[in-house]
């Protein structure tokens, strides 16, 4: 086994610790079965690395590596079809990924520190010929545990249940439009990176969810 595929199996790991620990704590809220936790939580990793695995081969037309937004964008409708065959509710499923999502950042990003990837833009070249980045990874990964704390609180607010997710994707996209922008890559659509073009699909979503739960609540109290 190589140091990349040591790095994922570790990833993997980790993973479905992360969705073990912080989706039996947000499932409080929910209650759903044990039982059904553990399958969802179990099925989940796979779904992760499906759904990553299929936004690489779309952005650069290879199955090798990941893309993070894979599993924000695509392992929710997976995870989502699995609720429905489990009779859970998507919103409950939501709920549980948006925290998780947050950590999964933290660890990819040290994956990526380690491994090399996702470097930053050159901001100075010193006078012995060697070049200073933005720090890509570390950031990201520190920014990660920072919207973790962020979306926990909102967790708790009675009010957003079942919009925590909508959250995660308008401050993750906003964030992440930003980040991308600080690092070493390559035209995708317009211009842009991919990781800006899924930022900006990831702030419509999660937006335009949030401004229709505005709506409809603003209608309510009009009928009230």
């Amino acid at each position: 086994m190589n140091k990349s595929d040591a790095l994922l199996a570790l990833f993997i790991v980790g993973d479905l610790i992360l969705v073990l620990i912080i989706g039996r704590r947000v499932n409080k809220y929910w209650g759903i079965p044990k039982k059904t936790l553990i399958i969802g939580s179990l099925i989940s990793v796979p779904a992760g690395l499906i759904g990553s695995a299929i936004l690489r081969r779309i952005e650069y037309g290879t199955w090798s590596g990941l893309s993070y937004f894979g599993v924000i964008l695509i392992s929710p409708i997976i995870m989502i079809l699995v609720g429905t065959i489990l009779k859970t509710n998507p919103k409950a499923i939501l709920d549980i990924g948006a925290p998780i999502a947050c950590a999964v950042i933290s660890l990819m990003k040290l994956q990526c520190w380690i491994t090399g990837c996702c470097i930053g833009r050159i901001i100075n070249h010193l006078p012995n010929g060697r070049v200073v980045r933005f720090p890509s990874q570390p950031v990201e990964m520190i920014w990660g545990l920072i919207l973790l704390f962020v979306i926990m609180r909102i967790e708790q607010s009675e009010k957003q249940r079942g919009y925590v997710y909508a959250w995660f994707l308008l401050l993750y996209g906003c964030s992440r439009f930003v980040l991308t922008l600080l690092r070493d890559t390559r035209p995708f659509l317009l211009g842009l990176p991919g990781g800006c073009v899924w930022s900006l699909l990831s702030i419509a979503i999660g937006g335009g969810v949030l401004l229709a739960k505005h709506r409809i609540e603003i209608r309510q109290l009009g009928n009230s």
